[in-house]
Order: C-alpha cells, then structure tokens, then sequence
C-alpha cells in the first residue's frame, strides 16, 4: 500500500510541469509577437506538440501540383505538425476576404438517438424548409457584411439537400452518424477514405496586430482535428494561377492537387476563418460516396434552385469534392468565372439571374456557384448535395451561444463556426472587431479542450485568450 503523501505529490509535480510548459509558451508568444518582422511575414512557429496518441495518416502519397506558384513561398501542405509560417510577398490583386451573409444550418441541433428530427433551420425530411428555418434566413440576410463587394468577394452560408428523393434516407442515415458526445475521442469509424483538408490565407502579411494569432491558431484547430480523424492538411500561401487572386486563388490549387493525387478520393477546402468546433464529429464521406454525390456544399435547396435564386442560399467557404473527372471539368467551369479576361461577361451572366447580389460588384465565387447549380439543375441535383442536416457552415454570430462547455445536454455544438466577415487579417488596415476576437477565442477555446481532453488538459477559461493550461 502506497503512503497517504505519493498522490499528492504527484498531483503537484503534474501542476508544476503544466505550469512551467505554460510560462515556455507565454514566452515564446511573448517573443514572436515582440520581434521586427513578427507582423511583416508572421513568422509564426506553431508545434502542435499535443498530437499524442494521434491517427498518423499517411502524407508521403501526396504530390506537390507540377507548376511553380506565382507567390514564391513553399507550401505548408502537406504537414501533420505545423511547421514555421512564412508569408511571401504579396501579388498584384488583393486577397478578397470571404465575408458575406451569416446563412448557416446554426441553432440547429439533433437530440443523439433521434435522427429522424430535423434540426432548427434545415431542411425537414422532404426537403421542404421549415417556418423557423425561413425565419433564421431572413435574420441571417440581414447580417450581410457590406465590405463584401468592395472586393468582389464571396459570402458564406449553408446548405441543404439537393435531391428530394433521397432525403428521407439521408436524413435518418446522417443522424446515426453522428457519434459519440463530445469529450469521446477516437471516434473515427474508419468508414471514410483518406481526404486532404485545404485550406490557406491571403499571400500577404496581416493588416491586424491580433490576424497572425488568429490564423496561427486557425491552423493548428485543422491540423488537430486530422490528427484525430486520420486526415491530411494542405495549408497554401500561394495563387497557383496568374489572374485568380482572392477567394478565386483556391480553385487552380484544388484542381492540380486533384490531378497530382488521383489516388486521394475526396478533397474538401475550408476557409482559414473558419474552424471545428465539434472533435467528435466524423464527415459522412462514405454515406455521399454511396449516394452517387461528388461535390458537398452547405446550401438551401430552395433558394438555390427557385427561379429568382439567392446569392446567400449556399456557402463556398466550406465544400467538399470527390477527385474524379466530373469534379475537374466542373472547377474547370467555374474558375472561368474568375479569370480577368472573363469579368464583364461573368459579370453580366451573372447579374442576369442572381439579382439579389449587388448588381455593381465584380463576380464572386459563391454566386458563380449558383449560377452553375441553377442553370443546369438536372447535372447539379444528381451530383451536388447542398447539406443542412448538420454545421457544415455555422455563422459565429448565431452559434456562438452554443459553445458552452457541458451545458449542451443532448444539443451537439456545431461542426464548424466560421467568422465571416470579420476580417482577421484586416481590410483596410482596420482592426478586427472586439467581439470577432472574443467570438473565436471563445470556439477556439471550446475545441481546443477537446482535443487537450486527450491528455487530461484543459483551457480553464475559454474565453480568455491566457495559454494557461490545467489539469482536468
């Protein structure tokens, strides 16, 4: 029998070594943040050293896409552990920050053990929006971010089905996966194929003294959630393609990575301000996969595929793609959209059937999508799923409330919460908003404990941007 005084002594060398691994990281924040070019390249070392015990997917398949980008920065994908973050100079054209309409499948929650309901906001059993769910849209609407067109950029919201037929098998079937409460790791089913996880910023430095923590931060949020579902990071600095800057420098990147990897079966971007705030959740590839789906975006049915369609029915912040031929002609086509030599006729076409987008912006990809998906309905509908069974897209502002550590009962925070229009790495040398650094710090604190769960740490307080960590 051990003496009374071990436990205790124990308990106190734990909370020595975690505060003394706090003061090192307080320290090295402290200096990175002090130094010359700290803002200028952020420079940023994040070592997501808490990867214990993680899935060690494979990252050697991947190949690097055979052109030189026109930034002149080595990728950072693929990596499990986050290395050094050198930011290269800038290009002509500006990184168009995805702002845009809050629309999001929030405030919407499953009870576990009851796939059947719908959740608040999404679409019901047969497609067909609920009264509260069309209320949420129109709050959402009014949220749009203004500086969104001056840029040209792309809204983000949420999805629905895209096949009616279909939807009451998916619904139920969605809802049985959606696993173990959080605070369960390694929950992954091994059900899904490998996927690569891209994500990236603007080639620039931040205008904002907080946007490189942010980012950083962002970052490593993705980095943890593959590390816990066997996924692979791909993190880009660069524009791939000369003339697609903004949110249109993604689309030359995922098609050469699509092209370079055929053996990696799906792809899914997610913009660098959005982050999981739900470890425990497992994408449904396979159940897409089994639905003939090659291209999954949070969208609304009935406002993508009505004959006045909304701008803000759908959200191209997140989207998942399957690598296949289909997949590569449809990137084809809608990077034309974004291409210079193609802005006033894009523009024009564009205008022509998305009119609840203002009509004096340039063409944006989200509404490029729409175009796409309503003009050729029978293509879209048999190959796109526009999703709302689950937070594929959270807008912050309405799931915020929701990250509430163990006050959810049976509520499932969101999937993802993605801070549009809050501009982290600034706009026009502004600084972000008080309550978009309080609203991340606060999911960022939220998820991070699901992940430090693994090795009985925690954030005490979540919404305290302090790196302090305790004992659980």
């Amino acid at each position: 029998m051990e003496p009374l005084f071990v436990r205790p002594l124990l308990y106190l060398k734990g909370l020595a070594m975690a505060f003394i691994g706090s003061i090192i990281s307080l320290l090295i924040f402290y200096h990175l943040l002090t130094s010359p070019n700290a803002l200028e390249n952020k420079a940023l070392v994040f070592h997501s050293a808490l990867s214990i015990g993680s899935h060690e997917a494979s990252s050697e398949h991947i190949e690097i896409p055979p052109r030189t980008p026109i930034a002149s920065a080595p990728s950072l994908g693929p990596h499990r552990i986050a290395p050094t973050i050198l930011k290269p100079k800038a290009v002509p054209g500006e990184h168009a920050e995805r702002q845009g309409s809050p629309k999001t499948t929030s405030q919407s929650s499953h009870k576990v053990g009851t796939p059947s309901s719908p959740r608040v906001g999404t679409l019901g059993s047969q497609g067909v929006p609920s009264n509260e769910g069309s209320s949420i849209i129109e709050k959402q609407s009014a949220h749009r971010v203004k500086t969104l067109g001056e840029q040209g950029a792309s809204s983000e919201d949420t999805g629905t089905q895209g096949d009616y037929g279909a939807s009451s098998k998916i619904s139920g079937t969605l809802g049985r996966l959606r696993g173990p409460k959080i605070g369960a790791p390694g929950s992954h089913t091994g059900l899904n194929p490998p996927f690569i996880l891209v994500s990236g910023e603007r080639s620039g430095p931040c205008e904002t003294v907080n946007g490189s923590v942010v980012m950083a931060k962002s970052y490593k949020n993705k980095v943890d959630y593959c590390n816990w579902h066997g996924c692979t990071v791909w993190y880009t600095l660069e524009v791939w393609e000369e003339g697609y800057t903004g949110t249109w420098a993604r689309y030359p990147l995922l098609l050469r990575l699509m092209k370079a990897n055929p053996s990696v079966a799906w792809f899914m971007w997610m913009d660098s301000d959005a982050i999981f705030t739900d470890f425990s959740f497992e994408i449904p590839i396979h159940a897409y996969d089994s639905w003939g789906k090659k291209m999954v975006v949070p969208g609304f049915w009935d406002k993508v595929y009505r004959d006045d369609p909304d701008w803000v029915g759908l959200n191209a912040g997140v989207f998942l793609m399957k690598n296949c031929n289909w997949s590569h002609e449809f990137l084809k086509k809608w990077m034309k959209f974004g291409h210079p030599k193609n802005k006033a006729s894009s523009k024009i076409s564009i205008n022509s059937m998305v009119k609840s987008r203002p009509q004096d912006w340039d063409p944006d990809d989200q509404s490029a999508l729409v175009f796409l998906l309503n003009s050729n309905r029978t293509d879209s509908q048999a190959n796109v799923f526009l999703e709302a069974s689950y937070d594929l897209h959270g807008f912050w502002e309405l799931v915020i409330d929701q990250l509430v550590e163990g006050k959810n009962g049976n509520r499932r925070p969101p999937f993802v919460t993605h801070f549009c229009g809050c501009k982290f790495c600034g706009g026009r040398g502004s600084e972000v908003p008080l309550v978009c650094l309080d609203g991340f710090t606060r999911a960022f604190g939220f998820a991070d404990n699901q992940f430090l769960a693994r090795v009985a740490l925690r954030h005490p307080n979540i919404t305290s941007p302090d790196p302090l960590l305790s004992p659980i």
